[in-house]
């Protein structure tokens, strides 16, 4: 489970353990795929990977807040901020790929080839192909989240403004399965086609068993904010003020509530020995006998971008111009350039880029900060214009890109601006190579 102010929270084998991904910003979602893997998201375009031992800053690329997160594998999952663009994980990093949609929300994926998302503002929703994404109806109100056991079985449910509203996935299309609950419905999860379980904020729990409706209320006290089922036997919801419940087929018992955790959760279970939360306030470990409370101030405030070169080597940039670093163990500040860092990127742990604005006596100029192993040192940039965004690829190849258009590339000695004719705002840029890159900005400007 994860939530506010970076706490991320699991339950393993009967014990509730308390994870530091040492941020403080709020995290919206997380999926879980085995014990070795979770991906979150949050605010500021946070997204953490978590390894079985402890988490790590991924790159995302943007600094909008993300509220939905679904993997059909370690190397393929589907983020969401509401907006029209899905980002796609690849293992590593977030690469945005425009939906053609009115936004996407709420989203489960099963594999590489199928996701249904819930359409920002009504009763559609999005289905991804594995290529791109197509907008049905669901024939049902409004919606607000959804679970998918597979590419033919999807179930969706969401808030009339009087009552409830749900809607089925055959392979094809949705039909209408509103049970008329009478409350609002604002999240799900299916074990199997055959077995799902949907909560409401007023401490209703709703089945949807053999494609009949039913109260599964026993036990529970709390009202559910986040759900997670990974067979008809056990789940585990979480609620308001941080509640913890777990189902056993027939009632709920309450666990407890970690005093870490508030509202705004997401729950995420592999099995019944295997759960993920994620809550409020600073996270704190929990080893099965002790809470160690982890408190890295290094990543709180505005961190803009993040770049991990290896598993024990990871590089931040805040907005106020900080550097942080990650040994494998705890975040410090690096560097301190007292101007303002948009994004960083590493090609190796010996090899970093940030980029900015800065400000002299002759006014704004593009700031950039080169890392060499040793310590950073600035670059001339030969342009004015604030950089957003920055990828290398090697010591002798890096894009950056800007407001007005700006891109500039480094080929290991100097940066020198490129010709590009639309002036609109570019706010990320990914390369994969020196002879491909990606930048996208505002009005849906994409380069290649």
């Amino acid at each position: 489970m994860v939530g506010d102010n970076g706490t991320a929270i699991f339950y393993e084998n009967g014990f509730w353990f308390s994870q530091a991904p040492n941020i403080s910003t709020a995290l919206r979602a997380v999926s879980c795929l085995n014990p070795n893997f979770c991906l979150a998201v949050g605010d500021s375009g946070v997204i953490l990977k978590y390894d079985g031992i402890s988490w790590l800053p991924q790159t995302s690329g943007t600094t909008n807040p993300l509220f939905g997160v679904s993997c059909g594998t370690t190397t393929f999952c589907v983020v969401t901020d509401g907006s029209p663009t899905a980002y796609l994980y690849n293992g590593s990093s977030l690469t945005p790929q425009n939906s053609g949609t009115a936004g996407l929300n709420s989203i489960s994926c099963v594999g590489v080839n199928f996701c249904a998302s819930m359409i920002s503002g009504g009763s559609d929703l999005g289905i991804f192909n594995g290529t791109s994404w197509m907008t049905q109806s669901s024939q049902a109100g409004p919606l607000m989240a959804v679970s998918c056991t597979s590419n033919t079985f999807c179930l969706a449910v969401g808030d009339a403004g009087i009552g409830s509203s749900a809607a089925r996935y055959d392979g094809t299309g949705w039909v209408n399965v509103d049970p008329t609950l009478g409350v609002s419905v604002h999240n799900v999860s299916c074990a199997s086609p055959d077995f799902c379980l949907a909560g409401s904020p007023n401490v209703f729990v709703f089945s949807y068993i053999n494609g009949s409706w039913g109260y599964r209320n026993d036990g529970l006290s709390i009202p559910i904010s986040g759900i997670s089922c990974p067979s008809p036997t056990f789940c585990l919801a979480a609620g308001t003020f941080g509640g913890v419940s777990t189902f056993n087929g027939t009632a709920w018992t309450y666990i407890g509530r970690p005093r870490e955790l508030f509202d705004r959760t997401g729950v995420s279970c592999f099995s019944e020995t295997f759960c993920t939360i994620v809550g409020s306030t600073h996270p704190t470990n929990f080893d099965g006998f002790n809470l160690t409370l982890q408190n890295d101030q290094a990543l709180v405030g505005d961190t803009q971008a993040v770049s991990c070169p290896a598993n024990n080597r990871c590089f931040s940039v805040k907005q106020n111009g900080e550097i942080a670093s990650y040994d494998g163990s705890v975040w410090s500040v690096h560097f301190s350039s007292n101007m303002t860092l948009n994004s960083i990127s590493c090609s190796s742990s010996n090899f970093c880029v940030a980029v900015g604005l800065g400000t002299d006596q002759n006014g704004n100029f593009s700031l950039i900060y080169r890392y060499n192993g040793t310590g950073w040192s600035q670059l001339g940039s030969n342009s004015t214009n604030a950089l957003n965004s920055v990828s290398c690829v090697s010591s002798n190849f890096c894009v950056a890109v800007g407001n007005g258009g700006l891109v500039t590339l480094y080929n290991g000695t100097v940066w020198t601006p490129q010709i590009n004719t639309n002036p609109a705002n570019l706010f990320g840029v990914s390369c994969s190579s020196s002879t491909f890159c990606m930048a996208v900005g505002v009005t849906g400007n994409i380069l290649k």
